[in-house]
């Protein structure tokens, strides 16, 4: 696979490897020599039965990724096809950012107070509203501790979007289930998708319990978070998706201005 100093395309020449998962996916820091700073290549396998099928959709949607606009979503620079050990690789290239993911405060079973998640909830609301008011409307499709970097400048940052979504069980490119709901699963994900996923997240950061350790999602009933807090959570993790909040900014409102009954919206 990849190796320290190795040059691709004449521009990214690989420094370390950052992470890799259970799936083959890989996660590269790398130097980009045209313009002298630092990159994030992140590498997809792509099915060996259809790689051009994937390769020209996997294209198409780095493009529309090229094309955001926000101060904390990460660029998406370039993307890549790799030969390398008989598998063809898409790579996708953003700006690399300094800091560390909600995942690392987990491995260190750090947990988050309920003014602590709040304000990551509303950061990152921030950015969904960003991307749900795009025409047409922007899913991320894959909000997970991981995906939630918290920046040297103490911002948190947005990044890793689901590159497909797909009814095919067996494509490669698969998210963490455990932060899905059912209708993105069955192929069918919409804004409020990402608000399940971010309660999700939400909920683990607070309690340390996994997804796949909280079947339903059920917070514990010792929660230590106030009555409107608790409401606002559970609607955004209902597995019914039309009583969610269907997009960012409904939820955005509703958490920085609680109603008497959440419940009731």
């Amino acid at each position: 696979m990849l190796k320290p100093e190795q040059i691709l395309e004449n521009r990214y020449r690989i420094a370390k490897q950052l992470r890799r998962n259970s799936k083959g996916r890989q996660t590269w820091l790398a130097e980009d020599l045209t313009r002298m700073d630092f990159v994030t290549l992140k590498l997809l396998p792509l099915n060996p039965e259809t790689p051009s099928q994937e390769l020209q959709l996997l294209v198409k949607q780095v493009e529309t990724l090229q094309r955001l606009n926000h101060p904390r979503i990460p660029t998406y620079r370039d993307y890549l096809a790799i030969d390398e050990g008989g598998v063809t690789w898409f790579a996708v290239v953003r700006d690399y950012l300094p800091g560390f993911s909600l995942e690392e405060l987990l491995a260190q079973q750090i947990r988050l107070s309920e003014t602590e998640i709040r304000s990551l909830a509303i950061e990152v609301l921030e950015i969904l509203e960003y991307i749900h008011n795009l025409v047409p409307p922007l899913n991320h499709g894959n909000i997970k501790p991981s995906n939630l970097i918290k920046g040297q400048d103490d911002q948190i940052y947005l990044v890793d979007f689901s590159l497909v979504q797909t009814n095919n069980p067996n494509f490669t490119l698969v998210t963490s289930s455990g932060y899905l709901p059912k209708e993105q699963l069955q192929g069918k994900a919409v804004p409020a998708s990402d608000i399940y996923a971010l309660g999700v997240t939400l909920i683990e950061l607070l309690t340390g319990i996994s997804p796949s350790q909280n079947s339903g999602v059920i917070l514990p009933e010792d929660i230590n978070v106030s009555a409107n807090f608790l409401n606002w959570l559970n609607k955004c993790v209902n597995q019914e998706v039309k009583q969610r909040f269907p997009t960012a900014s409904e939820a955005l409102i509703c958490l920085t201005q609680p109603l008497v009954n959440q419940n009731s919206t």
